[in-house]
């Protein structure tokens, strides 16, 4: 196996499973610092494989998630949450953390026009705003 050739399973497995299995690597006796050189390349070879193989479930996961999403328009208060292959709007999880207060039509003021948008969402009822002035 050259440098510059696709790494797999595999291909680590059949060059590293006699030094995995302790067996000597050729007819001639290997020395236990050999094999513990081996044994060392060929676990961060796997490491290196399995982190590849994650990183690039991630990504499709990620893309699968934006296509999925940018047929959904979601009204204010919530996102675009995927679960399996569906799509849906929920009630947003967090806001930003700034103040710029508006009153609600509920008679309540909001830190933010996020916080009422959440707030509607999740109690399921209409709250209008206006822009709240500090005297």
């Amino acid at each position: 196996m050259n440098s510059c050739s696709r790494l797999t399973v595999d291909s680590v497995l059949q060059v590293y499973k006699p030094l995995l299995l302790g067996q000597a690597a050729s007819a001639h006796q290997t020395s236990v610092g050999d094999i513990r050189g081996h044994f060392f390349l060929a676990m961060m070879r796997l490491f290196v494989l399995c982190l590849a193989v994650v990183s690039t479930a991630a990504g499709f996961q990620l893309r699968g998630q934006n296509e999925l999403c940018s047929t959904v328009e979601c009204r204010a208060g919530r996102e675009c949450v995927v679960t399996g292959s569906v799509a849906s709007c929920e009630c947003v999880t967090s806001c930003p953390d700034r103040y710029a207060p508006v009153c609600g039509s509920d008679g309540n003021t909001y830190d933010t026009h996020c916080v009422l948008h959440r707030h509607a969402c999740i109690s399921v009822s209409t709250v209008r705003y206006s822009i709240a002035y500090l005297d």
